[in-house]
């Protein structure tokens, strides 16, 4: 090889090892910017902030946006999440933040629902407290505001989450028990739930950056809820009930079937 071509050669080497440092410099710098997790706080009481404190705890996760009823509140998660974080009363006011990618909805029960559904209309991606709904009905449509939307939407069941409580799944799931019939629970102490919390908000943003589904999605935390919501059926009518699930009714009782929701006052009447 003559020394032109020597140079020439090296020359074109070294201008396409410069094209590549520059591409994958500019990768990294968009691969960065795209795993960050932009969250708002819906509900700043005191399960709302020690579930936010967790998820902030994972890595490239920032609180932008806080929102409370209550101004005490409102003003201690403010002061929490930092000065460049915005603050609203109305939680349909920070669902318009177009930098948002997630909401932890921490309101009570019955504020479940629909800060759900419109969370998913809007683009972002949910962990919502348990129980995920306040009957029924509004948990069907929470699962299908996430799959309309092709949202992750993660319930707050940490325990799922749990290595323990996995291992039991499994050797139940494999046979090795055979059939259970009969299962008895009880609550010891509630020391292992904050290990779990933060397992479970480090699946939810790592799930809301693979778009896989979380370990509690929205569907498996609506089934587990519906087994409660027909227990207070039974127990307030008094009677053994068959519902059918495909038509979202209690068989053969018209009237009890109403107590798979409940009608809401405009303009929450979306549900």
């Amino acid at each position: 090889m003559t020394d032109m071509k020597r140079r020439q050669f090296i020359k074109r080497i070294v201008q396409a090892g410069a094209v590549v440092s520059a591409s994958a410099l500019s990768a990294d710098r968009v691969t960065g910017a795209n795993d960050r997790v932009r969250v708002g706080l819906i509900g700043c009481g005191g399960r709302g902030m020690l579930v936010a404190r967790l998820m902030r705890e994972a890595p490239n996760v920032e609180f932008v946006a806080v929102c409370d009823l209550y101004p005490p509140h409102l003003a201690r998660a403010k002061e929490w999440a930092g000065s460049l974080a915005k603050e609203y009363k109305d939680f349909r006011r920070l669902l318009e933040q177009k930098d948002l990618d997630a909401v932890r909805i921490a309101t009570p029960d019955h504020w479940h629902a629909i800060p759900t559904v419109l969370a998913c209309q809007a683009g972002k991606d949910v962990y919502v407290e348990k129980p995920l709904a306040h009957n029924i009905k509004e948990g069907g449509a929470m699962v299908a505001a996430a799959r309309r939307h092709n949202r992750i939407v993660q319930m707050g069941t940490q325990q799922r989450s749990a290595p323990h409580y996995a291992e039991v799944a499994r050797i139940i799931q494999s046979g090795a028990l055979g059939p259970v019939h009969f299962v008895r629970i009880w609550n010891y102490t509630n020391m292992s739930a904050e290990d779990a919390t933060g397992l479970h908000v480090k699946n939810f943003i790592e799930c809301v950056r693979t778009r896989n589904r979380p370990v509690a999605d929205v569907e498996t935390g609506h089934r587990s809820t519906i087994v409660a919501h027909l227990g207070n059926i039974a127990f307030r009518t008094g009677r053994k009930i068959h519902r059918h699930t495909a038509k979202e009714e209690i068989v053969g009782a018209p009237e009890t079937s109403k107590l798979l929701g409940r009608p809401a006052r405009k303009p929450w009447d979306m549900i």
